[in-house]
């Protein structure tokens, strides 16, 4: 996972072909207004990829247009290395359901939480 992605910090992401509107209106959209909401805090890598898969197939299937994921920003974890959001950016990266996905802003989460605009 460390391979795909090992960004810390801002994440932000858009899928080759999809214009650059699409991704600043996700940035500008409340992470409020996302009612589709995963909470991976506590989980191991293994299950939150699992958790993850379920939960963005059963989304798009339901034609959820946003998601978001929290998935904490690693201060817990042994060794600081905030290996939930690493797995969360690299699973957004490599998912085919995916336009574009950001972190929050720092009074919606921050690094903490994704937001994710999935494919229509």
């Amino acid at each position: 996972i460390l391979n795909i992605d090992d960004n810390y910090g801002i994440f932000e992401f858009k899928r080759n072909g999809v214009q650059d509107y699409v991704l600043n209106k996700l940035k500008k959209t409340s992470e409020a207004s996302i009612a589709s909401v995963i909470d991976l805090h506590g989980e191991t890598v293994k299950d939150a990829i699992n958790i993850l898969d379920n939960f963005f197939v059963n989304s798009y299937k339901n034609n959820v247009e946003h998601i978001k994921i929290i998935c904490g920003k690693g201060t817990n974890s042994k060794d600081k290395v905030p290996k939930i959001k690493i797995t969360c950016q690299a699973f957004i990266k490599k998912s085919q359901f995916v336009n574009a996905a950001c972190s929050a802003k720092d009074n919606e989460g921050g690094v903490g939480v994704i937001k994710v605009k999935l494919k229509n």
